[in-house]
């Protein structure tokens, strides 16, 4: 399989949930939009597992907390994080603003995991930051549509 389709899968599929996220801004409460939402991935998911592993097999507490946080952290809380975020800024904003998960995830990696970034990804943070600026602060080019008479 070329190793392009499942980025091309998970930009198209970020792309249907951020604009999900637009569509439903205006609902009332988040959570009656990201409970379904979570549910319905969840199932998605776990229907998908179970051509990869054996559900009948015993876990081990440290499976089992990993999961869990997996659960929390990324999803619930940071997915909610966003989902809130379309609400009040444009999706294109949200979407540049979403790079700055290599943050977490350096740090994370660096104080659970005692992995120390390496020169690269120091590189490629400060490519990501200064392209998320210029995306930021750029000003759109006014075009001026010549008039039919």
């Amino acid at each position: 399989m070329n190793k392009k389709i499942p980025l091309l899968l998970a930009m198209v599929l970020l792309t249907a949930y951020l604009a999900l996220g637009l569509k439903n801004r205006n609902i009332v409460s988040i959570w009656l939009y990201i409970v379904p939402l979570y549910f319905i991935g969840g199932l998605f998911c776990f229907v998908v597992a179970l051509f990869f592993t054996n559900p009948i097999q015993a876990y081990s507490s440290i499976d089992i907390a990993v999961v869990v946080g997996l659960v929390l952290v990324p999803t619930i809380i940071g997915h909610s994080i966003l989902n809130h975020c379309m609400k009040y800024l444009r999706g294109q904003i949200v979407s540049i603003l979403n790079l700055s998960q290599f943050i977490f995830a350096g740090t994370m990696g660096y104080l659970f995991l005692d992995e120390a970034p390496t020169r690269s990804f120091y590189i490629a943070s400060v490519i990501i930051v200064v392209g998320a600026v210029i995306a930021i602060r750029g000003k759109p080019q006014r075009t001026t549509t010549p008039k039919v008479e």
